[in-house]
């Protein structure tokens, strides 16, 4: 039960930050021009950040109860995301200074991502399970991730880092924040497709069918040729239970990259179909 109300917590965030975004442009502020505007505006975001690792390490430390620590959690968990919105209003405003017609979308996509995956990796405690890594060497490499997203937002490589030692793990949980460090990583870099092959193996690797379909859409637009399409799409089907439309897409695959290394293990799936 308490994995799972982080998990929600987590969703929860998730959904506020795409509320915000999409409000944003509706609702437009006087433009930032002073420089001492923007740097008040990142140190309120970065007491907003530390606040969350406060309520996660008096946690730790067993000074909340779990009421306590829910409240002072949703309540830090707020107060970043508006923090952030308004660092993002505002860093939208100068650009808009500077070059007409430049959005601050992307901007705002990756921050809120980055939002995102910060709460998941404060607020969420280390995964139990075991896998190529220990919990110790894990940790390590999403805290570094996370201190140099800190320093820089638009790190991918840090992003890239951040879903490798996310997706290194067992747990539901651990997908979950390692798909959300592979959106960041796309939003960056758009034409990235091993990120897109990445955020659609681990969907699949966790059934998530409908999230799974929708990335691999995605990646389709970008690279609709590639034979990886297919054969994801072959993989969903067959998890979706659909033999037919699996049978159809590992064929195209197949005939797309016959010397492809992974062609007998589709032939061994249409053989047992």
């Amino acid at each position: 039960m308490p994995d799972l109300l982080l998990q929600l917590a987590l969703l929860l965030v998730l959904g506020g930050l795409v509320a915000l975004f999409v409000a944003a442009p509706l609702v437009r502020r006087p433009p930032a021009t002073v420089a001492d505007d923007r740097e008040t505006l990142e140190l309120r975001h970065r007491v907003a950040i530390e606040a969350l690792r406060d309520v996660e390490a008096d946690r730790r430390a067993g000074s909340l109860d779990d009421a306590t620590y829910a409240d002072q959690r949703a309540e830090a968990e707020v107060r970043a995301a508006q923090t952030l919105a308004e660092l993002d209003t505002a860093g939208a405003a100068t650009e808009e200074l500077h070059a007409v017609g430049r959005g601050w979308r992307p901007a705002a996509i990756a921050g809120g991502l980055l939002a995102v995956v910060l709460v998941g990796g404060f607020l969420v405690p280390p995964p139990i399970g075991l896998a190529n890594q220990t919990i110790d060497t894990r940790q390590r490499a999403i805290d570094s991730a996370l201190d140099r997203l800190r320093a820089n937002p638009r790190d991918a490589q840090a992003f890239s880092d951040l879903a490798n030692a996310y997706t290194a793990g067992d747990t539901y949980a651990d997908m979950q924040r390692g798909a959300a460090a592979l959106i960041g990583l796309i939003a960056l870099e758009p034409e990235n497709e091993s990120a897109y092959q990445r955020l659609i193996s681990t969907y699949i690797r966790v059934q998530d069918w409908k999230d799974a379909s929708a990335a691999t859409d995605s990646y389709a637009k970008l690279a609709p040729d590639s034979p990886d399409v297919p054969f994801f799409r072959g993989l969903i089907a067959r998890g979706q239970g659909d033999g037919a439309e699996a049978n159809r897409q590992f064929q195209a695959f197949i005939d797309a990259a016959p010397d492809d290394p992974r062609v007998p293990m589709v032939r061994a799936l249409l053989d047992g179909s």
